[in-house]
């Protein structure tokens, strides 16, 4: 590394540049510094290596109570390099409201970390909605 400085890991980040994690790899991977990768990410584990495959990468892991899907994130890491594992202590935690809903939060098919099996297995244990209507998002 060429300075003690990296890039921490930001969830979703196609929400707000169409190239998501792949901008942050390649830059991280120009500088010779670190990269994390949310478990939340936008781009595959896979895509952003091979963006940057030079580059030096850790995979910032949730850890969830299903030990099968956390598994298969960790062993994807370490197929596609990633050297290290960050790990999340704090998860998110749902709340009751006091109307009796949750708020619903839709991601777009196209920024997904996950597959498809994988998300929906994410969406089973989580308490997103994602039952969105056409068009929302």
């Amino acid at each position: 590394m060429s300075m003690p400085v990296a890039i921490s890991a930001t969830a979703l980040s196609k929400m707000a540049r169409q190239d998501g994690e792949i901008a942050f790899v390649r830059a991280a991977q120009a500088a010779d510094t670190l990269m994390v990768l949310s478990t939340f990410s936008s781009n595959s584990l896979e895509d952003v290596q091979r963006a940057a495959p030079e580059g030096l990468r850790w995979f910032q892991l949730h850890v969830f109570r299903d030990r099968e899907f956390t598994r298969n994130l960790v062993e994807r890491a370490e197929r596609a390099g990633y050297r290290a594992l960050v790990l999340t202590v704090g998860m998110l935690v749902c709340s009751q409201r006091a109307t009796g809903t949750n708020p619903t939060f839709c991601v777009p098919d196209n920024i997904s970390n996950f597959d498809a099996e994988l998300l929906s297995v994410f969406v089973r244990i989580s308490c997103i909605n994602c039952s969105c209507s056409e068009g929302a998002g």
